[in-house]
Order: C-alpha cells, then sequence, then structure tokens
C-alpha cells in the first residue's frame, strides 16, 4: 500500500463567526487549545497586561506560522510531488496503450480520471489492463511485440504486482480529490495564521499610538512616557513631569511658572 507523506507540525483551524467570536483552535505536540483571536488583539481594557504579555504571544503566533510554513512547503515538495509523479507515470502508461495523444492539458485530464473518485470500479479494472499493455510497450519498444508478449500466459503474476503498484495511492484512499483538498486546507491554513500574525505584529504599533494618545490627553500635553501617568492616578501637575519632558519644554514651562509667581509677589499689598 502506498501512502502520501503527510509531515508532522501544527494543526489550525480559524473561522470568524461575528466581529467579537473568531474562535481558533491550534493541535501541536499532543495538546490543544482553543483561542478567540478577536479577545487576543483587544487591549484597551487592560493596557498594562496587555503591553507585559504582547511579546510572548505575537512570538508564538509567529512561530506557528513559521511551522505551517514549513509544513505545507513539505508535504508539497515531497508527499504532493510523490503522487503526482505516479500519477502521470501511471496515466502515461494508459495513454501509450490506447494510443492517446500526449499534451500537458490531456495528461492532467486522464490524472483526473485515473484517480477520480467517481470512476466505476469496472472502468477502473480496464483501465489498469491497459496501463499495463502500455508498460510493456514501453519495455519492448513496440505494440506488436507486447501483444505477442501478453498472449502467452502466465501473466497474471506480472499484472498482479503492477495493478498493487500503480492503484497503490487509491487503495489507501489518496484519490485526485483528497490530495487537491488536503493541499488547499494547508493552504488555508497556512494563510489565515500567517494573516494572524501579521495582525499581531501591527497590535504592537496600535497599543503604541493608542498609549501615546490616552497619555497625551491625560496631561494635556505632548505624548511622554507611561511611566508619568503610572505615578499619578489625578490630573498631573507641572513639576510631576519636569523629569520626563525635553530641556526646552521644561525651561519654557518653569519660565512661565517664574513669571506668574513675580506676578503674583507684585499684586500683594
Amino acid at each position: 500500500m502506498i501512502t502520501v507523506d503527510k509531515p508532522l507540525g501544527p494543526e489550525a483551524q480559524i473561522t470568524v463567526k461575528s466581529v467579537e467570536d473568531q474562535p481558533a483552535t491550534i493541535s501541536w505536540h499532543g495538546q490543544t487549545n482553543q483561542y478567540n483571536l478577536a479577545e487576543i488583539l483587544r487591549f484597551k481594557d487592560d493596557m498594562e497586561e496587555a503591553t507585559s504579555t504582547h511579546a510572548a504571544k505575537q512570538n508564538y503566533w509567529e512561530t506557528i506560522a513559521a511551522e505551517i510554513s514549513t509544513k505545507v512547503s513539505e508535504f508539497e515538495e515531497i508527499g504532493y510531488a510523490k503522487w503526482f509523479a505516479h500519477a502521470r507515470r501511471y496515466a502515461r502508461l494508459a495513454m501509450k496503450s490506447l494510443d492517446v495523444k500526449e499534451t500537458l492539458e490531456s495528461l492532467r485530464d486522464w490524472v483526473i480520471l485515473l484517480f477520480g473518485e467517481d470512476l466505476p470500479d469496472l472502468d477502473r479494472e480496464t483501465y489498469v489492463r491497459s496501463a499495463f499493455r502500455g508498460w510493456q510497450i514501453e519495455r519492448l519498444g513496440s505494440s506488436i511485440k507486447a501483444d505477442v508478449y501478453l498472449s502467452k500466459p502466465p501473466l497474471d503474476v506480472g499484472f498482479d504486482v503492477f495493478r498493487q503498484n500503480m492503484l497503490g495511492y487509491l487503495v489507501s484512499g489518496w484519490t485526485y480529490e483528497k490530495v487537491q483538498k488536503t493541499l488547499r486546507d494547508m493552504k488555508d491554513q497556512q494563510e489565515k495564521v500567517r494573516i494572524f500574525a501579521k495582525s499581531m505584529n501591527e497590535r504592537s504599533f496600535k497599543m503604541k499610538a493608542y498609549q501615546d494618545i490616552v497619555l497625551a490627553k491625560h496631561g494635556n500635553v505632548s505624548p511622554f512616557p507611561v511611566d508619568a501617568m503610572r505615578r499619578s492616578n489625578q490630573q498631573p501637575e507641572w513639576n510631576h513631569f519636569n523629569s520626563d519632558i525635553t530641556t526646552s519644554e521644561g525651561n519654557l514651562i518653569r519660565g512661565l511658572s517664574e513669571q506668574r509667581n513675580n506676578k503674583e509677589k507684585q499684586n500683594v499689598p
């Protein structure tokens, strides 16, 4: 029995039910984890927690994306490639026996026909016998020699071995439809995880921009370091931020403060 080599790697199932409900399932290393991607991307409710855990989350999803990408490439370059090489070989032998002109398009059509799920068993047996004759033509050099060889019994043993080899993938369930669906599903997983890993990367920039806006509103000044706001839960006073602003801004603020104090002194009786 011949089977397609399906490489090991993460299994990802991602879908979207609504803006707030974006379920994802990641299975890898014997563990299955459930996520809501909308919740992972959210950060406004707890900025401090989001900031402290973002790097680990981003690395996790980027690693999963890289491993799935490797898995898809390995399947496409090994398992899928070996299946298609075998399928083309089988199709060529059948076409040679039936004297069908070989082109890229006709070869592909015959691969789909011979490995299709809906091919009747009787037709499948007929085609494998045609392919066996095509193999003899290829081996002996002419159809006449092949027919003479095939007319001499017994040939059952040789045919049985050939049949087992040609239909090996089909016996193990790897039809044309299954191979194509497997590759398509793997690429779909790859793309969805890649998009979310990219969203996690963009999340860091959005967090920084949101943080700057909130902090700017908090102090009614241009954006300043987050530690400045954490030192006070009240509306900040100028002297709270002398260490967090630029020298030129500090000098300007101190100058205005001194002018205000001097005016107040002058107005004192």
